[in-house]
């Protein structure tokens, strides 16, 4: 090897070693001014309370296991109770509590050896009793003024605790490698023949060591903050990943960038025979290696780039778009340069050429980037993936193959839309929302449809231009009515954003809604993941049965819907399984009269059912009142299914307490054996309030495990 080509090559290797060790330099710098000393730590944590989601997610950690803890029964009033704590989010006193917490926090990790972080919130108790006093006072006396709580606990991985650590014993490790990057390249300048190439080379690793650290970032928060499940807690995790890491993405960004200028500004005036670095990296990608070693890397290497957009496509389209913009940038910056020197014949030629195939790489470029775009979308972009229960058989068991739906027995849910976890929703009646009904086991939904209006406060208001407001009242009893009207007046006035549409509410609309289009897309996601589950959803319906029917056929759901005459004979799950037709589907009052082969009439010949309103558990499951609570109510006697209510009513806030208590299996078993007793049957349908409350599961189990024998022959009256 010449003098001259052992140059080139030195320079070559300083200009890389000084790209790369700027780009370490900074982040070692960053990382160890972030993990310097607890305070810094703490600031930089607590700024995360600037993002919504953290504030969010501490206020509901807060909330469910402070104040729900001290009474279960204010589950209802959650939303209210939510929102007061999330008023000290975020003001002084609690700050300083959080900025406590993380010192102990910081000096926890950094002293110990341990990856498992335990962030408590010590005499919590003392400021949430305050911001309590006027909501709820008597909860608030519940409240121990020393009470603490554990927000989090989190398990780093190994490596990233080890990186941490790290930054924090080698925190002059970042200077040293700044100070040695600035030799590097002074020394490249020095030897260099070619300054201005020396000066691209520089650039090019600027913007590569960039461009590089900007993946190992984002594949790093994919591996930390992406595999969290649960959406609101990953939502925070990204809000305290941004105040601790945001800046130094952005560091990162602006020096990539950087790096491309100083590339363009260095080769701008290089002759026109030699190609750019980024331009002969871009023929490397695109143009197929020769030999079959090349092939065979250059393969893995798409393969892996595949992977990476399928499992983390927001980021891989993020880097994506960088890497364009940089390419972008590039080409308008050597453009613009290159007219301070004016082209020779040759040149032009040669330029027309070269922008021609920039023009139609960045064109494809672009034009793939928004085709994954739209593909990415319209297969429903970050929508929760409906739940795979895998369960074996028919809704759970092969030995329910054979039966059909009356001879079974589904646990229900009553009011099944208001889940005391959908956001603002007031006076909940479930644990859950109806996704995660579904995937706990539950396979009966009573829901109520009504006409509503969006609004600009982001509550729905409800439309009453069908019916005076008696209605209401008669559906949800004078209290609950009285506090849902007191919710109505307060966003009268505000502006009307949305059409007329169906919504599942429970009487009004203002308290909590839900568009019956995306309910009806998650029944049909659900089946459609789910092949051997059969549902029944009854609609207490202040709708046309028409409106129903168009949000079925819009949400896919009507394709699951069965549309023969049940009261002739119900098929066997298997058989409805193998149709396809695994929805039955009933209104409580206006079906269409036929008009809608799908949609029955549940009370004309399909269900009857017991009565459903109990004031206290002694009403529905005391000894005097059990057979009382068994009585006929709606419904024709001997219809095919049998639905048994069994909730407690308080409005306007129902009561987990109760719940548990009918709930629970002595209560539940004996009920059915009096109501099969005297109604001569056992019930197809329980339908409960608060379904994780109690054993509803376990009493269904007993009750399809056991015969089902003539049920007539079996009524001692």
């Amino acid at each position: 090897m010449t003098t001259s080509a052992r140059r080139s090559g030195l320079v070559t290797a300083l200009c890389w070693i000084a790209g790369v060790l700027l780009i370490l330099g900074v982040v070692a710098t960053y990382l160890g001014r972030s993990v310097l000393d607890a305070d810094t730590f703490a600031d930089r944590a607590t700024a995360s309370l600037e993002n919504e989601a953290v504030r969010e997610e501490i206020s509901t950690t807060i909330t469910d296991k402070l104040v729900i803890g001290a009474d279960p029964d204010l589950v209802a009033a959650r939303p209210l109770i939510n929102a007061a704590v999330g008023e000290l989010i975020g003001g002084s006193a609690f700050r300083k509590l959080l900025r406590a917490a993380l010192s102990d926090v910081y000096r926890a990790f950094i002293d110990h050896d341990e990856d498992t972080l335990t962030l408590t919130l010590s005499d919590i108790g003392e400021v949430v009793r305050g911001a309590l006093q006027a909501l709820a006072p008597q909860v608030a006396k519940d409240i121990p003024a020393d009470a603490d709580v554990d927000l989090r606990h989190v398990k780093l991985p190994g490596p990233i605790a080890d990186a941490l650590r790290l930054a924090h014993d080698v925190q002059a490790l970042g200077f040293v490698a700044l100070a040695l990057a600035l030799l590097a390249g002074v020394a490249a300048l020095w030897l260099a023949r070619d300054r201005r190439l020396a000066a691209s080379r520089i650039g090019l690793a600027v913007a590569v060591s960039g461009a590089l650290m900007l993946v190992v970032l984002s594949v790093t928060h994919t591996l930390t903050v992406g595999r969290i499940e649960d959406t609101a807690l990953r939502d925070a995790a990204s809000g305290v990943w941004s105040a601790f890491l945001g800046d130094l993405r952005s560091a990162c960004l602006v020096l990539a960038g950087c790096g491309a200028l100083v590339v363009a500004a260095a080769t701008a005036l290089l002759r026109p025979s030699e190609h750019h670095p980024l331009a002969r990296a871009l023929d490397a990608l695109i143009t197929t290696p020769r030999r079959r070693s090349l092939r065979v890397l250059r393969a893995l290497a798409l393969a892996g780039l595949g992977l990476y957009a399928v499992l983390s496509p927001l980021q891989a389209a993020e880097l994506a778009a960088f890497l364009t913009g940089l390419g972008l940038i590039y080409a308008a910056a050597t453009e613009l340069l290159a007219l301070t020197a004016p082209p020779t014949p040759q040149q032009r030629e040669a330029y027309a050429r070269r922008g021609m195939r920039k023009l139609v790489i960045a064109g494809s470029v672009v034009a793939v980037i928004a085709l994954a775009a739209v593909i990415f979308v319209r297969s429903g972009g970050l929508e929760e993936t409906p739940a795979s229960v895998s369960d074996p058989g028919c809704n759970g068991s092969e030995d329910y193959c054979d039966r059909d739906l009356t001879e079974l027995t589904l646990p229900a849910t009553h009011n099944s839309m208001s889940g005391v976890t959908y956001p603002g929703w007031l006076f909940g009646q479930q644990d859950d929302t109806i996704p995660a009904q579904l995937k706990d086991g539950i396979r009966g939904f009573l829901i109520d449809a009504h006409y509503g209006r969006m609004t600009e406060s982001g509550r729905v208001l409800t439309d009453i231009s069908d019916a005076g407001l008696s209605k209401f009242e008669e559906t949800l009893g004078p209290e609950a009515f009285a506090a849902a009207k007191r919710i109505r007046d307060r966003i009268i006035n505000s502006k009307v954003t949305g059409n007329r549409e169906v919504y599942l509410c429970h009487g009004l609309c203002e308290p909590g809604a839900l568009r019956f289009d995306a309910v009806a897309k998650q029944y049909r996601d659900f089946l459609a993941a789910n092949p051997n589950e059969v549902l029944v959803i009854i609609i207490e319906d202040y709708v046309a049965p028409e409106d129903i029917a168009d949000a079925m056929e819009r949400s896919g759901l009507d394709e699951y819907a069965y549309a023969e005459d049940p009261t002739e004979g119900l098929p066997t799950l298997r058989e409805m399984i193998d149709s396809g037709k695994r929805l039955l589907l009933m209104a409580e009052h206006d079906a269409g009269d036929g008009r809608i082969p799908y949609y029955h009439a549940a009370y004309e010949g399909i269900v009857e059912e017991t009565p459903y309103h109990f004031e206290s558990p002694a009403e529905l499951i005391g000894k005097g009142n059990v057979r009382r609570s068994c009585r006929p109510n709606r419904g024709i006697e001997g219809s095919p299914l049998f639905l048994m209510n069994n909730w407690v009513d308080t409005s306007p806030a129902p009561r987990p307490s109760n719940a548990a208590r009918v709930n629970a299996a002595e209560a539940l078993e004996r009920r059915v054996e009096t109501c099969f007793h005297r109604r001569g049957r056992l019930p197809n349908l329980i339908a409960v309030d608060f379904y994780r409350e109690g054993d509803l599961f376990k009493v269904v189990e007993w009750l399809n495990q056991r015969p089902r024998e003539d049920a007539e022959a079996q009524a001692t009256d």
